[in-house]
């Protein structure tokens, strides 16, 4: 491990059955340093498919709060490989941790294939803060509202209970969709985009946002009207950053439950 991660954050995963909320009890997770692949930490699901928070090293808290200072990676990266009776074995790299912060990761275990190979490898993305940066192009401020057609159209936006994200340019028809509960979707564009270490007022700034930017390509049907099934991409070049599966950060995802109705 990198021996300038004098401080420490927690992480914690939770095991599901696929990508149902379905917990999974006594599923075995194994924690690995990147780098050299050594075992850190090993722990096992609860009831509710939940590992204790486990402290792990982290990057100091000054690279990712103080400007100009972000010269080397402000986030400390995991491998994470879950167990579970008939199920694939899953391999996430890339795992998120930041100082005094808590990380929590979701497992999907899809169920095992009889004669196949049960091992299942993702690569999550890594942050946009330090990632490829936005190459979003200029549009209009006021987008002009889609003809009614028929339909009902609602005095102001309304909160929506899923968003369906395209995980690409909008004209890739080869990229999945993606339902995704409209918060759980908020939380991730966040945590993509911004450090849980910042101020918390400059978290609820960032999330007011997102939440704002969503809900106008929501209320305008932006894609919808263009003839596409989706409510908003993945890709930076149109819209935020969201990345399917990514670790969300504790302190931004409770700022988030607080505001998602909130525009």
């Amino acid at each position: 491990m990198n021996p300038t991660y004098t401080d420490k954050g927690s992480l914690q995963i939770f095991v599901t059955a696929g990508e149902t909320p379905d917990p999974i009890p006594e599923a075995r997770v194994r924690i690995t340093d990147p780098t050299d692949g050594r075992v850190l930490e090993e722990a096992a699901t609860d009831a509710s498919g939940q590992t204790p928070f486990i402290e792990l090293p982290a990057p100091p808290m000054e690279w990712s709060v103080e400007e100009g200072a972000a010269e080397q990676r402000p986030y400390a990266v995991y491998n994470v490989t879950v167990f579970a009776p008939e199920r694939e074995t899953l391999h996430l790299g890339g795992v998120e941790l930041l100082p005094a912060g808590r990380s929590i990761q979701r497992a999907p275990l899809a169920p095992a294939r009889s004669g196949g190979f049960n091992v299942h490898n993702v690569l999550l993305a890594p942050h946009a803060l330090w990632g490829e940066p936005s190459s979003r192009p200029e549009e209009a401020e006021v987008k002009p509202l889609p003809e009614p057609e028929g339909l009902v159209v609602l005095p102001e936006p309304v909160i929506p209970e899923f968003v369906v994200v395209h995980d690409g340019r909008p004209e890739d028809a080869s990229a999945r969709n993606y339902w995704v509960r409209f918060k759980d979707y908020v939380k991730n564009v966040a945590c993509s985009e911004i450090y849980s270490t910042w101020r918390t007022e400059a978290i609820k700034a960032n999330v007011l946002a997102i939440t704002s930017f969503t809900l106008n390509r929501v209320y305008t049907e932006w894609y919808r009207g263009k003839g596409y099934d989706f409510t908003v991409t993945s890709s930076t070049a149109f819209d935020q950053s969201y990345s399917h599966g990514r670790t969300i950060f504790e302190e931004i995802g409770v700022v988030v439950d607080d505001l998602f109705t909130t525009y």
